[in-house]
This record gives C-alpha cells, sequence and structure tokens, in this order.
C-alpha cells in the first residue's frame, strides 16, 4: 500500500477554470516527478464507455431516447459511471502507484444534484456507494476552483455557495485548497504550486 499513487482533485462550478489549470497541474507534476501522472475527467468520457453514454444522456437526452431525467436519477446515472470508471481504471492505476489528477469527483453530483433540487439525504446515500467503490482511497488535496466575473448569475452565486459549502465540510476530511482564478492564470498556478510544496 505504501506504493500507492496519489489522487488530486479539481473541483468548481462551470468555468471556472478546472480544466486549464488541471491538465497544467498533471504537466507540472510529470515534469518533477519519477512517476506516472495521468490526467482525466471524471469519469471520462471516451467513446464505448459509460461515463460517454451518461454524458450524452446529461447533455442530449434526445440522443440516447430520453425525454426528462428527474435530478436523482441523472445523479444515479453519473455514479454509476463513476463506480464503473473507478473500477475499470483509477482504482488500479492508483495500487500501480500511478498519480492522478482528476476534473470533477463526485462533489459535482452532490452540489449540481442539490442545484437542481435534489434531495441531500437522497443524494448522500448514493454518494456513499461511491466512496465504498474508492475504498481508503482518499484525494491528497482538492483543489476547488472560483473564478470571480464581473456580472455573475444568480446559477453562479448558487453553484459557488453550494460548492463552499460542501469544500468547508469536507475539509475535516480531506486537505481543501482554495484557489481564486481571477484571470491571472500565473497567480492561480502558484496558488496550487505553494499547497503541495
Amino acid at each position: 500500500m505504501s506504493n500507492i499513487g496519489k489522487l488530486f482533485v479539481f473541483e468548481g462550478p462551470d468555468g471556472a477554470g478546472k480544466t486549464t489549470l488541471s491538465k497544467w497541474f498533471a504537466k507540472a507534476l510529470r515534469a518533477r516527478s519519477t512517476r506516472s501522472v495521468i490526467w482525466s475527467s471524471f469519469p471520462g468520457n471516451e467513446r464505448g464507455s459509460v461515463g460517454n453514454l451518461v454524458y450524452k444522456l446529461h447533455h442530449d437526452s434526445a440522443s440516447v431516447g430520453v425525454k426528462t431525467v428527474h435530478p436523482h436519477s441523472l445523479q444515479m446515472f453519473h455514479v454509476a459511471a463513476h463506480v464503473d470508471a473507478i473500477e475499470s481504471r483509477f482504482a488500479r492505476w492508483l495500487e500501480a502507484g500511478t498519480t492522478i489528477v482528476l476534473d470533477r469527483f463526485w462533489w459535482s453530483t452532490w452540489v449540481y444534484g442539490r442545484f437542481a433540487g435534489g434531495d441531500a439525504k437522497t443524494l448522500d446515500m448514493m454518494i456513499d456507494l461511491e466512496k465504498r467503490v474508492w475504498r481508503q482511497i482518499k484525494p491528497a488535496n482538492v483543489f476547488l476552483i472560483t473564478r470571480r466575473v464581473s456580472t455573475r448569475s444568480d446559477t453562479q452565486n448558487q453553484l459557488e455557495g453550494l460548492y463552499t459549502q460542501l469544500g468547508r465540510k469536507q475539509a475535516s476530511v480531506v486537505t481543501v485548497t482554495r484557489v481564486r482564478n481571477n484571470g491571472d492564470l500565473e497567480d492561480a498556478q502558484n496558488q496550487i504550486l505553494s499547497s503541495i510544496l
């Protein structure tokens, strides 16, 4: 178990810069490490994967023959895709000593489920299943990315509020680093690096 790889997670609302920063971070880790480092969106959207099917269901449900999806059902599909990715790839890679940088985690299931009107206890029960599949694996750091924009919508405010609430709650379980990505990419990168040095 001592050779287990590290798991780093980037979370936050859509448009905060998670993908850009997480890809940069994976590249920076590769330059510093002798270990293998893999970047992945979570659960991934590879053709033929459960993640790809759920992506279509979420973004274009008509393309898979579904008219509407209840928020609880949609998040349960996300959990199913997460479980598939954990069991088929991520747990194995971590056990082999690979470091993984994830763009999203189960946090998005909870935040977007709550935002869509889902019940917190129901969402917690779904996520408990996913946590069980992760077994003892916990992120070395969750980078919670926020971005201040001049004209924030109610949606952006609500999502950031839910992420902040969850980040505070999870800070007793994992290291949570809040990163303000307010236009200066180098500043955001320095915030990330300084938290792991």
